[in-house]
């Protein structure tokens, strides 16, 4: 269980650059349940999927970077850096801003159901 639950991080973070929103089905529960730190949070896998599609608009060159992958029981936690998250900026530096993500997840039934997150 432990390396499936690991394969689903990384092909969550796969399908996010590849902007794949037909992926999302298949990563996230349809009624999975969002504790964003924030105040961000979504509903179920579609909001996974408009959330995705905002920051694809948002930042255009985005990219994430699987920097650490944990994983124990049913839970996982990410380590992720996100890339060039300057967007239209004209500023070089300000396009290729990093900042560093950090996701833990719950999963059931080869899907995630439960999503925390925290973004510096």
């Amino acid at each position: 269980m432990i390396e499936t639950n690991k394969a689903l991080a990384r092909r969550i973070y796969e399908a996010f650059n590849a902007r794949d929103l037909n992926a999302v089905d298949a990563l996230f529960a349809a009624d999975m349940t969002d504790h964003t730190v924030g105040g961000a949070q979504r509903e179920g896998a579609e909001g996974i999927r408009q959330a995705w599609q905002f920051f694809f608009e948002k930042y255009p060159n985005v990219r994430a970077e699987v920097q650490d992958v944990l994983a124990e029981g049913d839970k996982i936690a990410t380590r992720v850096l996100l890339r060039n998250i300057g967007g239209n900026a004209q500023d070089e530096a300000a396009q290729q801003a990093t900042f560093l993500m950090m996701e833990f997840a719950r999963v059931a039934d080869g899907k995630v159901v439960e999503l925390w997150n925290l973004v510096k």
